[in-house]
């Protein structure tokens, strides 16, 4: 097109409900990604005193949906529901989420392992690790990690349905990105970015206020339930199921065959400009996630720091 735009349509009112609706997507995306991972200090490590390799795990499990996304791409773009490609998968995630969210909103969760209990003393030995052999046995719930596996479960299940919705969305945003001419094209990503990250500062400012308890091992005298924290992570997905249902907009399109698919996606990933791109992010992620079960104990035992 004259103005660089590679498709017709001309670019999206970033005021629109349209865009809105686009925005609330990865608002919620942003806020679940950093609650989510944001508890494994104060709630597995500082609450629950699980082991480095433990917590390891959950972070393991709840972002490994994140290595997935090609096959829910797949699903958006060979599988339309009652024609619409995009809007009903993007539904279909926050509301899979959204039952995990409610799940362990609703589920009881157990007391802290080491339970101070307006005890001065018991509550400095609780905050270090390394001091917990030294606390009375009745002080101590040993069953208080045994449901922690239900916990760690749901929120890799919540995961799965938010990336879902994500994968869905970035599609989205691409198709609004296409329309933009050249001199402004990536507005809207730029946009939609920065909204997913202002909702996650907002969702760690959370974990740092409401989650700084005695029974975190923090410097205030209250915190948050933990079920309540769980509570909270429902209202991104109550809304960004409100903005796909009333507010985002899509054309019902024919489906893709899933061999047309392949052909199309194998003579995508020979082009080198795609398969460069591709091998660079291997290899770099291969070498930047390299890490160690003793990063999160460290933070604890030696630097005791505070989930503030």
């Amino acid at each position: 097109l004259e103005d660089g735009a590679l498709v017709p349509g001309g670019s999206l009112n970033l005021w629109s409900s349209e865009a809105m609706s686009l925005f609330a997507q990865y608002a919620a995306i942003g806020f679940l990604f950093s609650m989510l991972t944001g508890l494994q200090y104060p709630v597995y490590r500082r609450y629950l005193q699980l082991e480095g390799y433990q917590i390891n795990s959950y972070t393991s499990l709840v972002n490994i949906a994140w290595s997935l996304k090609i096959f829910f791409g797949m699903l958006s773009d060979c599988i339309p529901i009652f024609g619409y490609r995009r809007k009903s998968w993007i539904l279909i995630g926050w509301l899979v989420a959204l039952a995990a969210c409610l799940y362990m909103a609703c589920r009881p969760f157990d007391r802290p392992y080491c339970d101070p209990r307006g005890n001065a003393t018991i509550a400095a030995l609780c905050r270090r690790h390394n001091k917990l052999a030294g606390v009375p046995k009745e002080y101590l719930n040993e069953s208080s990690r045994n449901n922690a596996h239900v916990f760690i479960l749901a929120s890799m299940v919540a995961t799965m349905g938010y990336v879902m919705a994500d994968c869905a969305s970035d599609a989205m945003a691409v198709q609004y990105a296409q329309r933009e001419p050249m001199a402004t094209r990536g507005r809207l990503q730029t946009a939609i970015y920065t909204v997913r990250s202002a909702s996650g500062i907002l969702s760690q400012l959370i974990l740092g206020l409401g989650l700084n308890g005695p029974e975190f091992g923090g410097q205030f005298s209250c915190a948050l339930p933990i079920n309540v924290v769980y509570g909270i992570t429902c209202i991104p997905c109550i809304l960004a199921c409100f903005s796909t249902v009333f507010w985002l907009r899509e054309y019902k399109t024919e489906r893709v065959p899933f061999a047309k698919w392949i052909t199309l996606f194998w003579e995508l990933l020979q082009k080198q400009v795609l398969w460069q791109i591709v091998a660079f992010r291997f290899v770099s992620n291969v070498f930047q996630n390299v890490s160690t079960t003793a990063i999160v104990p460290m933070a604890d035992v030696w630097a005791n720091v505070d989930p503030l």
